[in-house]
This record gives structure tokens, C-alpha cells and sequence, in this order.
């Protein structure tokens, strides 16, 4: 019974915090600061918020106007900072954190004298030449169009084992999301590192497949004791790419024109192996991220509308004849398929751009304070329905379609923005729209019909069950572009097309 006093008054104690706390933060704080976003939950729709996570101050953006000043800032905001901390929570010493961002000496400036940036920014730098549109960005293009041209084959299937089961020597029930993720990720890490890099771990693909469903975890640092799948995807992945760098260059000649540059920026620092090998999982992450679920979404919005995937498979057939892919031709005469691409882009898309406050910000006649987060979620702007309609979260084939002045759009942000706009557009497009295209010149694919057991009266039968639309992985916060849900695959029958049907494609 003693004890009840003392308890009391630790409950009271508690209370009155917690209520002198909440008077502070959303009556006194907003008395004297009115410019300052409100924190939640007083959200006033169209105007910047903050909210409180771990200490941390998080101020998130939704007018476009707004973004539009946030991108045109570069001296109060910082990317870097963010950018560090990937580093820093991949395993690099503050010592070469330091080094990554420090300006080239003499002596790094005499060994190459394009060296006018940190080593961090030249590699980045080398990446944008890689993808720009000119010659390295064509002929990794052309690697690509080769890669899906042997995967995308009966072959192909059959070699990479994705078919769920096998219903004759021409026909197959088969995981629309295991044909997009095997046919993308294995192509575009061998276009990018060669051949040498599956050598160094033959399950690469699994790891990474394991890394793509748990790195939210690492983006927003949960706890290890709730992590040991990210952790251990992670580190599997430094162990790969650490055993590739540490074959001689010769071995690794196949790779793309952009990985020894990267290298050579590392190695004139004194970074080693595994140091190469923390950088190259954020290389390979990005690289990998979008690409296949992009595809995975058009191919499964074409399988649930027949009529739209019979208008694409005519439209893209004159880019893909007698077994030829016409990419440019594909790109530039196939506006249904823009269409579909732009609108996938928009819907399921979950990038954000972060930007950490390094002075007091005024930004829409609002104060952002030092040591606070700027996040700016694109998903927001692309489902806001004061700019994309009442059905703004539904899937319109047609939207972009009939007016194609939507991609122009500040609330159409699917490649970011500014001077971080992403260099890989081009060579996305090219792939994912030579993938559809041979996909449907190459087979003749139908939505499987799923079977279900049921009783009457003692006695049980098939039932046949049209597939749902798979829903989009957005629980969870979203990295890139969102995945299906866990178990809402599309599975489809897949068989070769007739010659004449085909026409030789």
C-alpha cells in the first residue's frame, strides 16, 4: 500500500509532460513561430507539415510550388548529407567518408586531369556519361537489346526455370513477376559488371531478391534485432562484389565503360576491396530497382485488358520483325504504349526527394530549421486529385493518351527533378518498351484462371476464379518503384506464337 503514493505520482508527473509538451508544440510553438509548418496532427491539406520521428524533425512538401523552390535551392538544402549516410551505414570508415567527398590534390588531378570533382561526384558524374544519350549509353543499350532478345525465348524460359508448371512441350503456366525480375536484373548486372560477377556468388540473384523486399529497413534504419534479413542480404552482397573487385582487371574486361572509372576514383584514394564492394550494392541497387517492376506492372495491366494488350502487341509489331528489334522505332511510334508506361510511372512510382536543412530555409512563406528533413513524396503529387481528375488513383490507359501535355506536368515527377533528374530514363524506356515488345511478338500469353475446390452436397468440384489485379506493396514505405503485395503475383499461360501469327518475330 506504500507504494501507491509514489506511483500516483509518477502517473501525474507523466501526464502533466505530456500535456505540457503537446501545449508547447501545438499551441505555444505555433503562437510564436506562425511561419514554421505545423506538426500533426493540425495537417492543413496543400500546406508543408512536420512531424517528429525519433528526434528528428521530417518536414514534408506537397504544393508543387514548393518543389519547385526546393529544387531551385542549393546552398541551404543538401543531398549530401543523406548520400553520407548511405555510405556510413554501409559499412565506410569516417575517414573515408571524408576522403570520397574531399576536392582531388595535385597528384589525384595529375592522374587524371578530368578530375575536377570529389571522387564521390566523379563516379557519379561517369554514370550520367554512361547514360546520356551518345555512344556509351548505345551500346550498353544495344548489350541490353541483345540480353532480352536470348531471354526472351522459349530457350530462355525454359533455361532460367520461371514456369510455374509445365502444361505440354509448347505451353506454360509461368510468375509474370519472376520473368520480369530474372530477365531484367541477371541482364542489366551482366551489361554492367560482365559475366565474372555471377562467379562470385552463383545465388546473386536470390541475395538481391532478399535485399529488394527488406531494404526499407536499411533507407530508415530499423533496429538490428528486426533486421537480421536486411543485414544478412546486405553483407552477402559486400561479400560478392568484394570478391569481384578483387580479380584482376583483366578478368573483368566485359564490364561496362563506366565500372573501371568508378574504380580507379576509389582505388586513388587507397579504399580497398570491400570498400569497392559496399559502393557497388548502391550502384547495383539503383541500377536494379525500377526497371522490372515497371514492366511487371504494363504486362499486368495488359494481361487483365485483352483489348489493350491486342492494340499494344499491334502497334509495337513493326518494331520487332523477322526477329530484329527496332528500338528507336519502338520509342518514338508507339503512343498507346507511352500511354500505359507514363501512366504505370504515375501510379506506382514511390520515389522521394530528401533534402536535409543545413540553415534556416524559407520555402512557400514557411521557415524550415536547421538540422530538419525535407521529404517530398512524388507519390502524393502523382495521386493528388485537383491535378489528375476523381479517378486520379485509378489505372486510365488513356489519361496521358489524350493529353500528352500531362508528362510536362510539376506534379508528374517519376524521374525527380532539378540536377538529380535521373540519367537512366533513356535506357529504361528503351529496354522495358523492347521487352514488351518481343514478350508479345515472340508468345501468345493469357491470363491464367486460378482453380478453387468446392463442396456441395458431399460432393466437390473445380471451380474456375478470374485473378485479382495484384495490389501494390505500399504498406510499407516505398523505395523506387513499388512491387506487387507478397503472394499477388500474375501468373499467365504462355505458348509460342503461330508462324503466320507472328510473321517471323
Amino acid at each position: 500500500m506504500n507504494d501507491w503514493p509514489a506511483l500516483t505520482y509518477i502517473i501525474t508527473g507523466s501526464v502533466l509532460a505530456l500535456q505540457a509538451w503537446r501545449f508547447w508544440v501545438f499551441h505555444i510553438k505555433p503562437a510564436i513561430r506562425p511561419e514554421d509548418p505545423r506538426e500533426l496532427p493540425y495537417w492543413i491539406p496543400c500546406e508543408p507539415f512536420s512531424i517528429t520521428v525519433g528526434g528528428q524533425c521530417i518536414y514534408v512538401l506537397t504544393p508543387t510550388t514548393d518543389v519547385e523552390d526546393l529544387y531551385k535551392n542549393t546552398t541551404t538544402l543538401s543531398w549530401e548529407v543523406f548520400v553520407q549516410d548511405l555510405y556510413r551505414w554501409m559499412g565506410f570508415s569516417p575517414r573515408a567518408i571524408q576522403d570520397l567527398w574531399q576536392l582531388p590534390s595535385d597528384r589525384l588531378r595529375i592522374l587524371n586531369p578530368e578530375r575536377i570533382l570529389p571522387p564521390n561526384e566523379m563516379m557519379m558524374e561517369y554514370h550520367r556519361r554512361q547514360l546520356r544519350p551518345g555512344d556509351h549509353m548505345e551500346i550498353l543499350s544495344r548489350s541490353m537489346t541483345d540480353h532480352i532478345q536470348k531471354k526472351v525465348t522459349w530457350e530462355g524460359l525454359e533455361e532460367s526455370q520461371i514456369g510455374i508448371s509445365q502444361g505440354s512441350e509448347s505451353s506454360s503456366k509461368i510468375s509474370l513477376y519472376e520473368l520480369t525480375s530474372h530477365g531484367f536484373i541477371r541482364s542489366l548486372t551482366e551489361i554492367y559488371w560482365g559475366k565474372r560477377i555471377f562467379e562470385t556468388d552463383p545465388n546473386l540473384l536470390q541475395t538481391f531478391a532478399l535485399w529488394e523486399k527488406t531494404n526499407w529497413k536499411y533507407v530508415y534504419q530499423i533496429p538490428h534485432f528486426l533486421s537480421h534479413d536486411m543485414y544478412r542480404a546486405r553483407d552477402r552482397l559486400i561479400e560478392a562484389f568484394t570478391r569481384y573487385f578483387g580479380l584482376p582487371r583483366s578478368q573483368r574486361s566485359d564490364a561496362a565503360w563506366f565500372i573501371p572509372r568508378a574504380e580507379a576514383e576509389m582505388r586513388d584514394i587507397g579504399l580497398d576491396d570491400q570498400d569497392l564492394g559496399r559502393a557497388h550494392i548502391l550502384q547495383h541497387w539503383a541500377i536494379n530497382g525500377n526497371m522490372y517492376k515497371v514492366t511487371f506492372w504494363i504486362l499486368a495491366h495488359l494481361l487483365h485488358t485483352r483489348t489493350l494488350l491486342d492494340a499494344i502487341r499491334h502497334e509495337t509489331s513493326l518494331g520487332v520483325v523477322d526477329g530484329s528489334v527496332d528500338v528507336g522505332y519502338l520509342v518514338e511510334n508507339c503512343p498507346q504504349l507511352d500511354g500505359v508506361y507514363h501512366e504505370v510511372l504515375r501510379l506506382y512510382i514511390s520515389n522521394s526527394l530528401m533534402r536535409h536543412v543545413t540553415s534556416p530555409t524559407k520555402i512557400g512563406g514557411k521557415t524550415f530549421r536547421e538540422g530538419g528533413l525535407i521529404l517530398v513524396p512524388y507519390r502524393l503529387l502523382h495521386l493528388d486529385p485537383h491535378v489528375w481528375g476523381a479517378n486520379a488513383a485509378a489505372f486510365d490507359a488513356d489519361r496521358f493518351l489524350h493529353n500528352k501535355d500531362l508528362t510536362r506536368s510539376p506534379s508528374y515527377r517519376p524521374f525527380g527533378g532539378g540536377q538529380h533528374l535521373y540519367p537512366g530514363r533513356y535506357l529504361a524506356k528503351r529496354s522495358i518498351y523492347t521487352f514488351i515488345a518481343v514478350v508479345l511478338a515472340r508468345f501468345e500469353i493469357r491470363l491464367a484462371e486460378k482453380t478453387s475446390a468446392v463442396s456441395k452436397d458431399g460432393t466437390s468440384k473445380d471451380q474456375r476464379i478470374k485473378q485479382r489485379f495484384p495490389r501494390a506493396k505500399d504498406l510499407k514505405p516505398g523505395l523506387a518503384t513499388l512491387g506487387p503485395r507478397d503472394g499477388e503475383d500474375v501468373l499467365f499461360c504462355c505458348s509460342l506464337r503461330k508462324a503466320a501469327e507472328a510473321k517471323a518475330q
